[in-house]
């Protein structure tokens, strides 16, 4: 059934950061193109995230690799001038690990990582150390912390990466692979494109929030 369960912010153990992710475990019945849009005020009301000029989607691989330090380093200031100069949003798997861990890596040294909105969507039911970020009281709330230990996953689960600053944990009651995380931010991020269009818009009032 469509839920939203708990939402607190985390407070990641045995990391460098100074990031305190809020998170949100939501039914996966939320993907759905009809409940999405209950997302909005979510967005705007409760997060109260400033609109983004720029959407970035970052997709890739999940697995472990290495990187040079020059192609480290260009992709680092291409990725920070986009977000800077459009105030983007940065949206991945959430996953400590592969592309995304680089992409937390980068947000984390970034001086502006306190003002970056990077959004990670992620599977429940796949998360390491999940039963960390249950609690008994299903109120919102925004001054809990929850303290989240994400060293050592087991196979078949990852860690959240650190510097996120939102995560949703999409829940369908599995720990299959059915790929519900990839259908609700495919739908998540086509409703951003079009819920901020109208602060960005001029002459146009159908232009759309650019999604890169």
């Amino acid at each position: 059934s469509s839920g939203i369960n708990a939402e607190w912010p985390l407070r990641p153990g045995d990391e460098d950061t100074t990031v305190q992710p809020e998170y949100l475990r939501i039914a996966s019945d939320y993907g759905d193109s009809a409940n999405i849009l209950r997302m909005d005020r979510l967005l705007r009301e409760f997060w109260c995230l400033n609109p983004p000029g720029l959407l970035i989607s970052v997709i890739g691989g999940n697995k472990s690799f290495s990187v040079s330090g020059d192609i480290c380093q260009m992709f680092q200031h291409g990725l920070m001038n986009a977000v800077k100069s459009t105030n983007g949003w940065i949206i991945t798997s959430g996953q400590d690990e592969g592309v995304t861990k680089i992409v937390g890596d980068i947000v984390g040294r970034s001086t502006m990582t306190s003002k970056i909105y990077t959004i990670g969507v992620a599977r429940w039911g796949r998360t390491w150390n999940n039963e960390m970020l249950l609690r008994k009281n299903q109120k919102l709330n925004h001054d809990r912390l929850v303290d989240y230990s994400s060293l050592d996953p087991r196979d078949g689960t990852y860690s959240l990466e650190p510097n996120h600053s939102h995560f949703f944990l999409v829940d369908d009651g599995t720990t299959d692979d059915t790929g519900v995380e990839i259908k609700f931010r495919l739908e998540l991020e086509f409703l951003i494109t079009k819920i901020y269009k109208k602060e960005k818009s001029t002459d146009c009032d159908s232009a759309l929030i650019p999604l890169l």
